[in-house]
């Protein structure tokens, strides 16, 4: 077992807490138009009310660590034979036929978040399967968000009963336990608690030393009920990026989330991630830090998480009392009502 970090001693030292609330009266002032509309939707194909559950997922063509459009250079989306069409866009076919065929989902539809450079992917995918609805967005991702963070706007979407967060590229079989499961439970949110390994370490090569990233809630295997709260899932995530974007650009230590928090594992900046893990707003991670500040402790505080787990959760017990899943799993059993489900 590897040594972690003996200084954090809580969930809220591990990932500084912003209530909902708080969150928007911190950032009140902060210009924060251009964010709110990158989640504009341009148009809306095949709509389908009649179903009120939704699998919902984005696609987008940019290099994922891009901080400014094109930072990297463009990816050549239209190549049927390159890396990127073969793993994304031949992953979501693979999706949608899967999704069509499945008896358990017939029930539910497929919501997917287009970028506007893309939307000659239509057609294909409207008729690769049944149950599609297609959101074209108004504009195209920079870098890894916002497009990574579109597929959340259905925690908005008042008709749909439960709402559930998939990536493109993971093969439906290895999701729909997590989607029956939450279909079938009455909490808010559900989320996949990690193995307790050490995947969570960024540099595998240097235990000791690696700063980590641990995400109590990975941004793929997320579910949601959006009859169970007031708040608008799209401010969340516009406030959390100006929130960012402020501790950029006049933040005296850019990867703290205030300037009074220490420098831990967790918050540490490791290669082009120079503001922490995710801690730039249109790089890839960015989707699960602002889950792990806002989303995840918000439903664990009242009660209303369900947790997924594929061990027995009762091993998390036996860690070091500083490990990140023994700090996740004291925090949340501290809470009544929430779920731990081996699945």
């Amino acid at each position: 077992m590897h040594s972690f970090d003996t200084t954090v001693k809580t969930y809220g030292e591990m990932y500084r807490i912003f209530p909902i609330e708080e969150l928007a009266g911190r950032v009140r002032d902060l210009e924060k138009a251009d964010l709110a509309g990158m989640f504009e939707v341009e148009r809306k194909v095949n709509e389908l009310p009649q179903f009120r559950r939704a699998i919902t997922v984005s696609l987008y063509c940019q290099k994922a660590d891009n901080q400014f459009a094109n930072q990297y250079g463009s990816i050549e989306h239209r190549d049927a034979s390159s890396a990127w069409y073969a793993r994304y866009v031949g992953g979501l076919l693979a999706l949608i036929r899967d999704f069509s065929r499945d008896g358990d989902l017939r029930e539910w539809k497929l919501r997917i978040h287009l970028e506007r450079q893309l939307e000659y992917l239509v057609p294909e995918l409207v008729a690769a399967g049944e149950r599609v609805e297609v959101y074209v967005m108004r504009g195209n991702s920079v870098g890894a968000g916002p497009g990574m963070s579109w597929r959340y706007l259905a925690f908005d979407d008042r008709s749909l009963e439960v709402a559930f967060v998939m990536d493109i590229d993971d093969a439906l079989a290895s999701r729909r336990r997590h989607i029956l499961a939450f279909a079938a439970g009455r909490k808010a949110f559900g989320r996949y608690m990690a193995n307790y390994g050490d995947h969570f370490l960024i540099r595998k090569s240097d235990p000791v030393g690696s700063p980590m990233n641990y995400a109590p809630a990975l941004g793929g295997i997320v579910g949601f009920r959006p009859g169970m709260s007031a708040f608008c899932m799209r401010d969340v995530m516009v406030n959390f990026m100006a929130h960012r974007r402020q501790r950029i650009t006049a933040g005296k230590f850019p990867h703290r989330e205030t300037d009074e928090d220490r420098d831990t594992r967790y918050n540490a900046p490791i290669g082009s991630h120079t503001f922490g893990w995710g801690g730039h707003f249109f790089m890839y991670g960015f989707d699960e830090k602002m889950l792990k500040h806002t989303l995840f402790p918000y439903f664990a505080m009242r009660g209303e998480l369900q947790t997924w787990v594929h061990y027995d959760v009762g091993a998390v017990r036996s860690l070091s009392a500083h490990h990140p899943c023994r700090l996740d799993y004291e925090f949340c059993t501290q809470f009544e009502g929430n779920e731990f489900c081996r699945i």
